[in-house]
């Protein structure tokens, strides 16, 4: 039997007091002890080393600030602690808390990316899927479009029913958007909602990462890269940030971290698909158990959407609209006549499009059954850097379907599994992915249709130049952001040959830098001024954001788009206003006109760069010169520099000798800039 008895309360300084002393062994803290107290594992006077014992922080209910959240575990997470502490978070037995965890963990990257440039700083803490983004977005409407009872029951919060097809991805945050209704569906049904999410979203992140388009997180490689060349593809604003600097390409020799199958590991993989079988009877197989889902799904849908009308047609006396006219029984007769015929047509209409799109669903389905099966040798495209595509040889390995799924032949549920014979070694690719499935077929169709043996053969001698420790590769270093845009590649962190760790954008395996790089290179249009005065008439350049630059006779013609949306920025900027001739431009056809005095043209275009931070392609030779001419500048600056004012007495005469060397030094690489760019 307990006792409840009351307590003098206690100072928070002499609660964690005692808590560390060990004269209590639980303290119970919230927001307001999440700053300036400390409880982690060190002696203290009444406590010895050897007995210090491992905190561990219990959270019930996590903080709605992130800032606060992080302040108080560390509480328990201190320099000079000797054991590292153990973070648990409670959740109830309720499915939908698992939004809260992800919305928790969404704070912590976050919080993470700009405190440490690491978005798995906390993972070790909390770890759950985390499918609000992008991705999750698409993969919500996917998984209400296959699951028709769920998107009604949670009153349709992407409006797919009003669309009538799973296009409708009705803005962003789907995924929030639609979790957060989730609570009121039954804990079994949330249950399946969350682990199918889980699961969905897994599989789709492993599939990027495979093609190297995934850009939620910064991915580690252990490349040992060992640079052999490097060119400025960007060049940077020249101001002292990080975000000044050069967008650098280096040409690296790296490790190879994935390689093709060997003969003997795709005739395996074969083996277990087929199971014995010949593919055709694999095939047989597949179409067999899919057409019999296939009617029974059609026909459930079918009776669930008759079903939903029934009740709304018994319900018409019922409505507002009807009990309004009860009174005058002829009127209301009419109106029950004219609402019934209405939600019959909304029935059958209802029931057609049904009909169309399982048809449409299973013409595309036995299209792929029948042309995909278990050891045809196909090509596979992949998207170019310049958005074109190229093919590589591939091999089908077998269909992935779970019958335990609700709806395993669903697009999304079916999985096609592809062996490729370059370093992205192994694709599963959900048949909901219809546009890489159809190009596939396309460009495999017509292609012989070979014995097991003879593919092996075909696979060995196309996968014999790829099965190396190190190859060539492509790597944008420096402002990796500027360059993000140019050159959509993946961010990684990599080791290079002598230990460091460097980031970067690690550009496609099949990136061709002779085909994507001419030597040209982007320069801030403020670099450009030079070559833009220069220019003679009728010629121009044309920077990004469809901005033309032509010299006149007396004069530089602006030319932009008319769409707001791309010149808006530009031609309604007052401070370019103040500088065209009559202060405005002027519309021609689709684009907006306007001249700039040729005195004006170089605060025009620094202008342009200050406000719009717009740039321009230069060739090799341009870049050249705009180096040099910087570097002679920055050189001068520096000789320039005064002395340091009123130095200590005790350090003036080092300070003054540094001085003088440095002076001596910058003059001199000074003046064999100028002697090399007179040359």
């Amino acid at each position: 039997m307990g006792l409840v008895v009351g307590r003098k309360k206690l100072n928070p300084n002499d609660a964690f007091r005692r808590f560390n002393n060990d004269e209590v062994d639980v303290l119970m803290i919230n927001q307001s002890g999440s700053t300036g107290a400390s409880a982690h594992a060190i002696p203290t006077g009444k406590v010895p080393r050897e007995k210090v014992r491992q905190r561990v922080m219990i959270v019930l209910q996590a903080e709605l600030d992130i800032n606060t959240e992080v302040q108080k575990r560390g509480r328990i997470n201190r320099t000079g602690q000797i054991y590292k502490p153990i973070y648990d978070y409670i959740t109830s037995a309720i499915p939908a808390e698992v939004r809260l965890m992800m919305m928790l963990q969404k704070k912590l990257k976050s919080l993470d990316a700009n405190t440490t440039s690491n978005q798995k700083q906390s993972s070790a803490i909390l770890d759950v899927p985390d499918f609000l983004n992008k991705y999750g977005d698409k993969l919500v409407v996917e998984y209400l479009a296959d699951n028709r009872e769920v998107n009604v029951l949670l009153g349709d919060p992407l409006h797919l029913l009003e669309a009538g097809n799973s296009e409708a991805s009705t803005g962003e945050d789907a995924a929030h958007r639609v979790s957060g209704r989730v609570a009121v569906l039954s804990t079994h049904m949330q249950e399946e909602f969350y682990n199918e999410m889980a699961q969905r979203y897994v599989e789709k992140v492993d599939y990027l990462r495979q093609v190297g388009e995934y850009d939620l997180e910064v991915e580690a490689m252990n490349l040992e890269a060992e640079t052999t060349g490097t060119q400025v593809v960007k060049m940077g604003t020249g101001n002292d940030s990080a975000f000044g600097t050069d967008s650098v390409l280096e040409t690296v020799t790296a490790n190879v971290l994935r390689k093709p199958f060997t003969r003997e590991q795709l005739h395996q993989l074969l083996n277990e698909s087929l199971a014995g079988v010949t593919p055709d009877v694999y095939t047989a197989n597949i179409i067999h158990d899919f057409e019999g889902h296939h009617q029974a799904r059609l026909s459930q849908e079918l009776d669930e959407t008759r079903s939903h009308y029934e009740i709304l047609i018994e319900s018409i006396g019922r409505e507002k609209k009807m009990k309004k006219l009860e009174a005058d029984l002829d009127e209301w007769q009419a109106a029950y006549k004219m609402r019934k015929s209405e939600l019959e047509t909304a029935r059958n209409k209802k029931d057609v499009t049904i009909k169309e799109k399982a048809e449409n669903n299973k013409r595309y389905l036995l299209q792929l059954f029948r042309f995909f099966y278990p050891g045809r040798l196909l090509r596979y495209p992949i998207t170019t850097f310049a958005g074109g595509h190229e093919s590589v040889t591939a091999v089908f390995i077998g269909l992935q379907i779970d019958n335990r799924k609700s709806n395993p032949f669903a697009p999304s549920q079916v999985k096609l599994r592809f062996a490729l014979a370059n370093g992205r070694k192994y694709l599963v690719v959900p048949a909901s992915m219809s546009a890489d499935l159809l190009a596939t077929l396309g460009q495999s169709t017509g292609m012989p249709e070979l014995t097991i043996n003879d593919v092996l053969t075909e696979w060995e001698a196309a996968v014999k130049a790829k099965n190396v420790d190190r190859s060539t590769r492509y790597i944008v270093t420096g402002n990796i952001l500027q360059a993000f845009a140019d050159f959509p590649g993946k961010l990684v962190s990599y080791t290079t040959v002598d230990q460091q760790i460097k980031k970067g954008i690690l550009l496609p395996e099949e990136w061709n830098m002779s085909k994507e790089v001419d030597g040209s290179v982007t320069i801030p249009i403020a670099s450009a001024l030079p070559f833009i005065k220069s220019l003679q008439p009728n010629k121009g350049f044309t920077a990004d954001g469809d901005l033309s630059i032509f010299r006149g006779k007396n004069s530089f013609k602006i030319i932009l788009p008319d769409s707001r949306s791309k010149g808006g920025a530009v031609y309604l900027d007052k401070d370019l206003l103040a500088l065209v001739v009559g202060n405005n431009f002027q519309k021609t056809a689709d684009k907006m006109v306007a001249d700039v005095r040729a005195d004006d043209i170089s605060n025009f275009v620094t202008v342009l760069e200050r406000n719009h931070n717009l740039s321009v392609v230069v060739t090799a030779e341009q870049f050249r010169q705009v180096d040099r001419s910087k570097r002679v500048a920055a050189s001068r600056k520096a000789i320039m520099l005064p002395p340091p004012e009123n130095p200590a007495p005790e350090t003036s005469a080092r300070i003054v000798d540094f001085d003088r060397r440095r002076r001596l030094v910058m003059k001199a690489k000074a003046l064999k800039l100028r002697f090399r760019f007179a040359a």
